[in-house]
C-alpha cells in the first residue's frame, strides 16, 4: 500500500495511526471480523467459506483470532445469531 502511495511504510503507518487511532493491519483485520460477524449471522456458509472469502488461507487461524477478538469461536457466534458489533 505504501509503494503505491510512493510513500515509506513506516511514514504511512504513522499517519494512518494519527487518522485512525490504529495501524493499517489492524484496521483490516478489523474491518474483516466485522465482515466475517455479518456473514455468519446471515449465511450458512461454511466456517471455511467464510474465512476464504475474506482472505485467510487458514480456516484454523481464522476460527482462532475470531475467538480471541469477539470473545466465542465462529460456529458459537453463528448460533447466538448475535448482531455484528459496532465498527470502531
Amino acid at each position: 500500500m505504501a509503494r503505491q502511495f510512493g510513500v515509506h511504510p513506516n511514514y504511512l503507518t504513522r499517519v494512518f495511526r494519527e487518522a485512525y487511532g490504529v495501524g493499517p493491519k489492524e484496521y483490516l483485520t478489523e474491518r474483516k471480523l466485522k465482515k466475517a460477524e455479518a456473514m455468519l449471522a446471515s449465511t450458512d456458509y461454511a466456517v471455511a467459506v467464510v474465512a476464504s472469502s475474506l482472505g485467510f488461507e487458514d480456516a484454523f487461524a481464522f476460527s482462532r483470532l475470531f475467538k480471541k477478538r469477539v470473545g466465542c469461536s465462529p460456529s458459537e457466534f453463528r448460533s447466538q445469531k448475535s448482531p455484528p458489533r459496532p465498527i470502531p
